[in-house]
Order: structure tokens, then sequence, then C-alpha cells
């Protein structure tokens, strides 16, 4: 039977250029260019998301009800899709209780394994889960982690509310969270609170009230521990804002729990033993030492699920992941992991015919490392299956049946198909990729010198083996090391100040009414500006207050709950998804409204504002790092992860005197933005800050000033320093995968 090609004609989703693309079916084909170029675009804006409308649209109304069906995207035509599966590099969620072990469903495989087999035996599986009341620690309400707000440290009792006696973020002065208790009517808000009696101490802490009338919205009274606990201690404390974070460990005890010790479960649920073990020990152990413990496993009335569980642990381990425990939170998972734990749900897969989208597969894995994901899509491929991927990985595109760029820039210069053929042909034109695959890596010119040193130390965080560092300052320092050596612990074993500044691959925390413009503080300047050219009220100018359209409350869109069918999210025909009341487009700054203000780039809308508004700062730095093609308007939940990184490295470099702690920075950049990347952190340490990263990219290593090399292998086995100084010299450390990797990139570069 003749395969036919995917054909699409006329694609203009985004920034494409009214493109016409052949793919052909049976493939693995990578797709390449800069960040922003149109890549995913093309292959999951488009692609995926008209192969999967396609198939919510065979299932009854009922079933349509509960996906999410979204419009067709933009194109003339696409025909010869097949059934997709896109395996992107979304962080798996925020929820404190979701570990490994229950996103990949082996934790219910081993619970079984101890409902059966396990001495003492238990009357119901739900007293092996520490997401249930028979079977969660008490003390920990079965999330392992026990956070104690001091509330001294945020409180200043010599001052009142109206001074500021409250200490912490979003609840300042003026804050809509200082308002519930300055507005509650229950505190003379110019008493100092160490005239309080213990009654109003009690209100201010642990109070519960009615709706408080904020002048914006009306919230109900919760004391500020309970507040602050309800908001932040009960999330993990790394997918928090960098400030929130910093408040956080200056006023709270966050350790584990005392009573389980971190294992989520209550004693009855830990003395249930199988071969020497309980189930919170089986948890807390890697991967590739569990799989292990299985195997010896002999009761013929479990056999197929350790079979099962056998399978499971072994492709994790393929794929690198064997360093890791089933107790691992998901929220601390990097985006390369998350990808790979949901690689692990079609390793066994028997599909054929279908369309397996990835996204960097290759992303936060050591060059070492690489090999095992190749091996893995060409076994997807060599069961009848079409493989897209996007990627900057060289590996990668070499193994590349066929090969796709697009470009040539990002945002309204990107869009456009610039190549597509083999590997060889490419390597002739003079594309970005071509460019990038024909350079030579090469150390860093010079070095800049330490101005000084950070202590680190002695550290048994996770697998560390109680090692001292010296941390070098006022330079590029690179954290490397294959996957679980220790890399991410020694970062976390940093001290952290008000001087430092942690950058991770977490998604960014906002509304879905959040933006570029208004993440970076940049917006209240230009509502300010049109409240001054047009003599209104700043909020006039705010979809989430005066302006907003009163049809759809300023979302852009309105909720359609029709019969049988869930909410469905329809375009508000008053505004036509503008979001702003139509009377508020009649104010104007240099003949533009607030909505053509937010369809501008980040470039276009600063020399718009050149001569009206302060566009240095932060304004300039979203051109530095690389966005300022982004939209003002464009919705943050639709910013690639680097993308995200970027936008908060740029907010937070506007000093630089400041340590900044990154995490994998490079993740989804293509060549010329690692480039970019390593420019932008030059000039932070020019500004006197210092940049200390955890980096598998080998242009970013060997741009470096100082590399700190762990290992020398994964979980247990790693956690020490194998190396540490000047980059060059990490050659000589023939115990370094990182140096043996330098060496053959510099080898297969003289051949």
């Amino acid at each position: 039977m003749q395969t036919h090609p995917i054909e699409l004609k006329g694609g203009r989703q985004n920034n494409l250029k009214n493109i016409d693309l052949e793919i052909p079916k049976n493939k693995l084909i990578v797709f390449a260019g800069i960040s922003g170029s149109g890549k995913s675009s093309l292959v999951f804006d488009t692609i995926a998301a008209e192969s999967q409308r396609q198939m919510n649209l065979t299932y009854p109304a009922f079933i349509q009800s509960l996906m999410n069906t979204g419009p067709s995207p933009k194109f003339d035509s696409l025909r010869h899709l097949s059934p997709s599966i896109s395996i992107d590099q979304e962080m798996m969620g925020n929820n404190p209780r979701s570990t490994l072990g229950t996103v990949t469903d082996i934790l219910s495989k081993i619970k079984s394994v101890f409902f059966v087999a396990g001495t003492p035996s238990v009357s119901s599986i739900n007293e092996l889960s520490f997401n249930h009341p028979d079977g969660m620690c008490p003390d920990c309400q079965g999330l392992g982690k026990r956070n104690i707000l001091e509330t001294e440290k945020i409180l200043d009792s010599s001052l009142s509310l109206n001074e500021g006696a409250i200490n912490f973020p979003n609840f300042q002065v003026g804050s809509l969270f200082w308002k519930v208790y300055a507005d509650s009517g229950f505190f003379d808000n110019d008493k100092p609170l160490k005239l309080y009696s213990e009654h109003e101490w009690n209100k201010l802490l642990h109070g519960l009230g009615g709706k408080v009338n904020t002048g914006s919205y009306n919230l109900a009274y919760e004391g500020l521990s309970a507040k602050i606990k309800r908001l932040y201690l009960s999330k993990d404390i790394d997918t928090l804002k960098p400030h929130v974070q910093r408040a956080l460990r200056k006023s709270a005890k966050i350790g584990t729990c005392s009573s389980c010790k971190g294992s989520r479960l209550n004693a009855k649920a830990l003395s249930c033993m199988v071969n020497g073990l309980n189930l919170g020990t089986c948890c807390s152990i890697p991967i590739d030492e569990l799989i292990k413990w299985i195997g010896q496993i002999d009761d013929n009335r479990i056999k197929n699920i350790i079979k099962s569980i056998s399978g499971i642990l072994s492709d994790m381990i393929e794929l690198g992941l064997g360093h890791l425990s089933l107790n691992r939170p998901t929220s601390t998972l990097s985006g390369g992991e998350c990808q790979r734990v949901k690689l692990v749900r079609h390793m066994e897969s028997t599909l054929e015919g279908m369309l397996y989208i990835f996204d960097e597969p290759s992303s936060g894995l050591h060059p070492k490392e690489v090999s095992s994901v190749i091996s893995y899509l060409r076994r997807l491929r060599d069961c009848g299956n079409t493989i897209l991927v996007v990627s900057h990985n060289k590996e990668i595109l070499q193994a590349a049946n066929l090969i796709i760029e697009i470009g040539p820039k990002a945002g309204s210069d990107g869009g456009y198909v610039e190549f597509k053929g083999n590997l060889s042909s490419l390597l002739t034109k003079r594309t970005p990729t071509a460019m990038a695959l024909n350079s030579k890596h090469q150390f860093k010119d010079v070095q800049k010198k330490p101005i000084g040193y950070m202590q680190v130390g002695p550290s048994k965080k996770n697998n560390l083996k109680n090692i001292h560092a010296k941390i070098p300052l006022g330079v590029f320092v690179a954290i490397t090391g294959i996957s679980g050596a220790g890399k991410s612990s020694l970062m976390e074993s940093i001290p952290i100040t008000s001087e430092t500044v942690v950058l991770n691959q977490s998604t960014i925390k906002g509304s879905i009414r959040s933006n570029p413009a208004t993440y970076s503080g940049l917006m209240e300047g230009i509502r300010k500006l049109f409240s001054k050219e047009n003599t209104v009220a700043p909020g006039m100018f705010s979809s989430n207050s005066k302006g907003a359209c009163k049809s759809c409350k300023g979302l852009g869109f309105v909720s359609s709950d029709i019969a049988y069918m869930n909410e469905v999210a329809i375009p508000c025909t008053e505004c036509e998804g503008k979001r702003f009341s139509k009377k508020i487009l009649d104010y104007k700054v240099k003949g533009k409204n607030i909505v053509e203000v937010l369809e501008m780039s980040i470039s276009e809308c600063r020399e718009f504002f050149k001569e009206l508004l302060p566009t240095d700062g932060v304004w300039k730095n979203l051109e530095l790092v690389g966005i300022g093609y982004i939209r003002m308007g464009q919705p943050l939940n639709t910013l690639s992860g680097g993308e995200r990184q970027r936008l908060k490295l740029a907010i937070e470099m506007t000093d630089g005197s400041k340590v900044f702690l990154l995490d994998e920075p490079s993740r989804g950049l293509h060549d010329q933005d690692v480039q970019r990347l390593l420019d932008i952190i030059e000039s932070i340490i020019d500004d006197g800050g210092s940049v200390i990263a955890v980096e598998h990219n080998l242009k970013m290593i060997l741009g470096s000033d100082w590399i700190i090399d762990m290992g020398p292998g994964a979980g247990k086995n790693g956690g020490e320093i194998l190396y540490s100084g000047v980059p060059s010299k990490i050659l000589k450390q023939n115990n370094s995968v990182t140096g043996l990797a330098i060496q053959t990139t510099f080898k297969s570069q003289k051949v």
C-alpha cells in the first residue's frame, strides 16, 4: 500500500509565512532553526494540533466535551495526517503530591506487590497510599515535609500596619493582601503591633472572617500565618517565584518531616515488608537499585506485575533516568527529565502508522547520553511510525533521514522554509544551522580571573559525598557531569542571600491574563502614560480592572455551557477577543490604542515609546537576551521554556552585582542563541556579577571561565568533585566524561 506524504499548503499559524511543505512518512525528520523561527508553530501548533483536533472530532459529542478541541490552525489544506502523539518539555505540574512513581504508575504496581506479598499484611491498598488518609503520615499529611513559618521574622512589632509592619512579598503597604488586614476593621492601623492584645495577635495571625472590601475585590479575611502557609508553604518551595523563595528561606524552617523521615507514609504502611524493604525505602532508592530488588521477588501470584515493573524500570535506565527514585517530586525534575519520563510511557508501544512528535528530546542530557535517545527514536521509526523532532543537537541532526530548517530569523523575520534535505547538503549552505554545524568548538580565548571565592559545604545533599566546594566569584562557572552526577545537588547547596538570583526551568507564575508587558512591570509605565495623555485613570488601561470588557471581564473569551457539553471557550463577540471595552480603544498615544500597543513586539514597542518613556533597564535587557520579537501582549503560557527563562533573566539582570544561579540556561537554544547567551553572561560579569550554571552544552562549557565537574557516575556512584579549575585542564582528567566528550569533539574537528 502506498504511503502518502503529509501535505501542507498555505501554513500561516503564528509567524509561518504561507508555507507549502511535503513531509515523508516512516522517516526520522528533524526540524531546525533558531529560537522563535517558527519550528514549534509548524510542528506542534499546526501538524500536531490539527491531527489531534481531527481525532477528537471522531468521538461522540459527549466525549468531545471532555477534550480540549480548539479551532483549526491557520492553513489552506493539510492532507494525509496520521494520529499523533506529542511529547514536549512542559514541566509535569507543581502538585507537591505528584512524584515520579505516581506519574509513571509504577507506584501503584509496587503497592500491589506489597498488598499481595507484604508482611505483616494490610487490609486495603489505601493503607499503602500517602495520598489517602489510611496510609498517609498524620503529621505531614503525606507531603514528607513540614514547613514552619517563623512569624517574628516577617513582622516588625515596632511598626503599625500603615507603617509596613508586614515584611513579606505581596503584603507590602497598599497591596491587595495588605488591604484585607487594613480594611478589615479588626485593627487600629496606626497602632504598633507590640501594643496588640493577645486577641488582636491571634486575629492577625490565625483568624478567619467574612469578606473584606478592598476597593478592587471582596476577599475573605484569613490570618497572615494561615494565608502564607496556604499560598506558599503548602507548595514545593522551588516552584515559587524567586523573590518569594528568598523570603521563605529567611522566614521559615523548611525540612523533612521528623515523623515519617520523608517517606510520607504512616507507621502501619511502613511496617509492611517485602524482601527486607518497606514501601518507603523502595521509593527512596535509585531506580538502578530498585530493579535489582524487584528481580529478587519470587512469587507466582504477582509474576506478571513484577515483569511489568521490571520492563518499565529497564526502559527508564536505558533513557538515563536510573539515578532517580520513585519519591522524587515531579516539580523538581528538569525539562529533559520530564520529557524522558513521558517517553517511558511509549517504550513498549506496538502501535504502527503513528506520528510521534518530540521537542528537544536530548535536552538535559550529557553528550555521552544522547545515543540512548537516538536509539529510541530509531526504534519507534523502525516499527512503522513517522518521527518529527524539533532539535538543535548535532548528533540528532546527524541521525536524521531528513532535515527541515525554518527561519531565517525569529518572530516576524522567521516562518520560512530555509532548507529541506539531508545533512551533507545542509553543510554546503549558509543557514544558521549549517553555520553552527560547520563551526569549530574552542575554549574561551581569555578566562576572567576570580574576584573571590564562595565556600560551600560540607554538603551531603542527595548523593553528595560530604563535599566541600570552593566556587569562584566574578566569573562564569559551569557545573558539569552526566545526569544524576550531583550537579543540581551542588547548586542547591549554595547559600541563598539577598544578592542571589535563582533562575530554574519552572514555568512562570501568573494568571491567564499575564503577558510579557505585565510580568516585566513595563505595563505600569504604559498605563500611566495613556492615563496622562488622555486624562483618565490608569486602571482604564488594564484588562483586569476598569478597562475590561464587561461581557468577558477582560479575558477575551466567554465560556459556553450547552446542555451536556462541558464549558467551551468562545472568542468574545463584544470585544472581538481584544479584552478591553470598546470605549477604551478611543484613547490613544501617538495614534495607537492600548490593544495596538500590546500587539507590537517588544522591540517595536521600545522604539515607539523611546521619547515618552525610559526604555533602558528591563526593556533594553529584553532585547539583549534575544526575545525582542515576542509580542508585548502574548500570553505567557505560549512562550517556550527558553523564552521563559530569558524573560526571567532580563528582569533580574538590571543589577549586575548579583550571583545568578542558572539551571541549563541553554536548554532549547540554537547555537546562534547560545552565543548570544554567552555574551549576556559576559556582560553580567563585566558589571560585577557572578554566574553559576548547570550545563551540558559544550559551547557553553568551553565558553566558561571555570568548570566544576561532578561524577564519576550517577546516583550513589556520583556526588564527587572530579575537577575544579580552568576549562583547558579538564582534558587531563581521564575519569571525567565531560573531559572525554571535549576531547572527542576536538578530534572530530580535525578530521
